[in-house]
């Protein structure tokens, strides 16, 4: 009573104006009730009508997925075979939409699934009938094989490759209790298996590769103690005997003495003169510590010590900058002398090392990025200036096959990845086969050098299988989902396998090129463990290759089409990309065949740029192209040493002795004559300091001196010739 006298009294107090503004407003809100209400009405009447129309199995799907797509937090339960139900009977409009919110919540909630959602749609589809998706799932789809890089952030990639060969294994034994008549996928799958058997090495042909902990010290050759040899007095020249000895005494800033706590020691090296023709003998112990040059402080120990860190990726920045404070030189003064060292007594070597492999018959190429900053416009620019080349600038790495007599590794430097750049560093060599990844620019090259030339005289071309193995991989690889199918029954496991290759589905075609692979790279390291005879190890390969040949056609057909000369996707699906790296280098895969010491892939060049990665990861850059180019020849260098089994250090201890002291008998010879007296120290030349009229007449350039230093014995102690 007390409310309704209130709203009289507040009615009582509006004005006329103002109850005719409330009665209208009321009006409209009753007005607008009625309409949505008869707009429900319609809805739900229709919705009835829509109802009875549709079998309540098709609604029970639809519903299910789109609640499950909303709610669901976490992925639990057997999703395999919910996924393959809700497949089975998509075909009208709201069950396609549904799968379509199933994706799209799969590819943008848990990174294992979204990688995996193609595979599903490859292995649980019928054929080349696909599932039938709308435009978010192609591009979960397309998010799902971006790169081999995103598949290894699942949570164990490690253990997803091991189930490729878990769920491989499986669809063997699947095929093998198939008809070999039921189709090429299953008679491919057969036929490889049988391959493999017969190639199979046995029981007391395989080696033992490792045998644990061997104490084996007593049986090890003991070393003699090293002891300063004596001094000849017979000159190496002529036979006459010296005279005039003299005495030439270095004080060296070093920081690898261990003599005493600090960075100085003195060393002193005998000079004996002879009179007959005028040569100076330079005497010095074995181990004997040096400056680079007779005019300089820094010992060559120390800027060896500083180049091997270098090569093996460590940043050398902290560590130069702390040896040039505590030994009081100046600013980049140690890395100054480590560019001259490089240039000066590494480029002659890196010289005749090129020249022995130049001639090489195969040789396998890749290439690294590694910034050099004045090729790109930046760091500190000379004052001539310098012409900006390129954003990203390279390191090209060359090797010898596997197994090859003689193995090196070069490096060089390339201001971009053009087959152009590339192709002047290749212009030297005359290789009859060349070994690369699927890069368009190295089929530039080969085919500019084949220009005119003979079908005989043509350089051949092997393109990488590893790089197709991945390609195939990232559409093959497992996810959680296949390690649930792996965890059921073996029963169970063949069953569902043996449907999928009766139905002939293209993630079997796929899983089956990749066996063909994986058994190519089997019998290769047969082969190469001298397990497998080399013939009929090609013989077995060759084989392998037609199976997987078939397996890439049939996969191809209807997702790619040819255009011009190069093949491309028809459609985004995930076994559409490896199909088109296959075809579009389809004749290359199968040189290797033609000859045992072409290896079927990259893998060791690939880990001769994995030191560089390491490299410029810790270092990031180089300042100028002459820095990239020194940095190479030292790569180069310890590279190859390493390869013929050679410590680094110690051997380029002795060669950088044994071209010190050629150096400084030269030059002090040559001083000798021109002066009539005997000089125990001479000044070096640089090149960048002298004109370039000057650099062709003085004799004391590095260079110079280093010119006519026989070579021959230090390679021959590489290669062992």
């Amino acid at each position: 009573m007390a409310a309704g006298l209130i709203i009289m009294k507040d009615l009582n107090s509006l004005s006329k104006e103002e109850l005719i503004k409330l009665v209208a407003l009321q009006q409209e809100q009753l007005r607008v009730a009625e309409e949505r209400a008869e707009k429900e009405r319609i809805i739900a009447e229709k919705a009835q009508r829509t109802a009875e129309i549709k079998e309540q199995s098709h609604l029970k799907f639809a519903h299910g997925v789109i609640f499950m797509a909303q709610n669901l937090k976490e992925v639990n339960g057997n999703y395999l075979a919910q996924v393959e139900d809700f497949l089975s009977y998509a075909d009208d409009d709201e069950s396609r939409k549904a799968i379509r919110v199933l994706y799209d919540m799969i590819a943008h909630s848990l990174n294992t699934i979204a990688a995996a959602s193609g595979q599903i749609a490859g292995f649980f589809a019928h054929g080349n009938e696909a599932m039938k998706s709308g435009e978010t799932s192609e591009q979960a789809y397309e998010n799902a094989t971006r790169s081999l890089e995103e598949l290894k952030k699942v949570r164990s990639f490690s253990n997803n490759i091991k189930g490729v060969a878990r769920f491989s294994a499986a669809i063997s034994k699947a095929a093998e209790a198939l008809s070999s008549t039921t189709n090429l996928t299953v008679e491919s799958q057969q036929k490889i298996s049988s391959i493999v058997r017969a190639s199979a090495p046995s029981t007391d042909q395989i080696k033992q590769t490792h045998r644990g902990r061997v104490n084996n010290i007593s049986k090890l050759p003991e070393a003699a103690p090293v002891v300063a040899s004596e001094t000849s007095a017979v000159c190496d020249k002529c036979g006459e005997p010296l005279s005039g000895w003299e005495v030439l005494i270095a004080d060296l800033k070093t920081g690898v003495t261990q003599l005493e706590a600090g960075f100085r020691q003195q060393n002193t090296y005998k000079l004996g003169f002879c009179q007959k023709c005028g040569r100076v003998e330079v005497f010095m112990d074995p181990d004997q510590d040096h400056p680079l040059f007779p005019d300089r402080l820094i010992s060559t120990k120390t800027i060896l010590s500083f180049n091997q860190a270098m090569c093996i990726g460590i940043p050398l920045e902290r560590a130069l900058r702390q040896f040039e404070k505590d030994a009081e030189l100046g600013s980049n003064t140690g890395s100054y002398s480590l560019y001259d060292y490089q240039r000066f007594y590494l480029k002659p070597l890196f010289k005749a090392i090129e020249k022995t492999v130049q001639n090489r018959a195969v040789l396998v190429c890749d290439e690294t990025p590694f910034d050099c900053l004045q090729d790109q416009g930046r760091g500190k620019i000379p004052a001539a200036g310098v012409e900006p080349k390129a954003k990203t600038n390279y390191v090209v790495a060359v090797t010898t096959a596997d197994g090859a007599p003689q193995p090196a590794t070069l490096y060089y430097y390339s201001p971009t990845r053009s087959a152009e750049n590339i192709g002047k560093i290749l212009s030297d060599y005359s290789f009859k086969t060349l070994v690369t990844d699927g890069y368009s620019g190295y089929k530039t090259i080969i085919k500019n050098r084949n220009l005119g030339k003979a079908e005989t005289e043509q350089v051949r071309h092997q393109s990488c299988l590893v790089h197709l193995r991945r390609e195939l991989l990232k559409v093959v690889l497992p996810s959680d989902l296949y390690k649930q199918l792996l965890d059921k029954s073996e029963e169970y496991v063949t069953q569902e396998l043996q449907k999928q290759l009766l139905a002939n589905t293209d993630g079997m075609k796929l899983h089956t090129a990749l066996k063909a692979i994986n058994a190519v790279f089997r019998i290769e390291a047969e082969k190469n463990a001298g397990l497998l005879n080399p013939e009929q190890a090609r013989k077995a390969q060759a084989e392998l290759i037609k199976y997987l040949d078939q397996m890439m056609l049939e996969a191809s057909k209807g997702l790619v089409t040819q255009k011009g000369t190069t093949w491309v996707k028809t459609r985004n699906v995930p076994a559409a990309k490896p199909c088109v790296y296959y075809l579009n280098a389809r004749e290359d895969f199968t040189t290797f065949l033609g000859s045992s010491e072409i290896p079927p892939c990259t893998n060791k060049v690939e880990r001769a740029i994995r030191g560089v990665t390491i490299l410029r990861k810790n270092s990031l850059h180089k300042h100028s192209a002459n820095y990239m180019e020194a940095m190479c020849m030292a790569l180069s260098i310890d590279a190859t040493l390493r390869e013929n089994g050679i410590d680094p250090f110690k051997w380029l201890q002795k060669y950088s002795q044994a071209l010190f002291k050629h150096m400084t008998a030269k030059g002090l010879s040559q001083v000798w004559k021109e002066t009539g007296q005997r000089k125990n120290k001479f000044s070096i030349r640089l090149p960048e300091k002298l004109e370039e009229t000057d650099k062709k007449i003085n004799k004391y350039l590095p260079e110079k001196l280093a010119e006519d230093f026989d070579m021959q014995p230090w390679l021959d102690s590489i290669f062992r010739a």
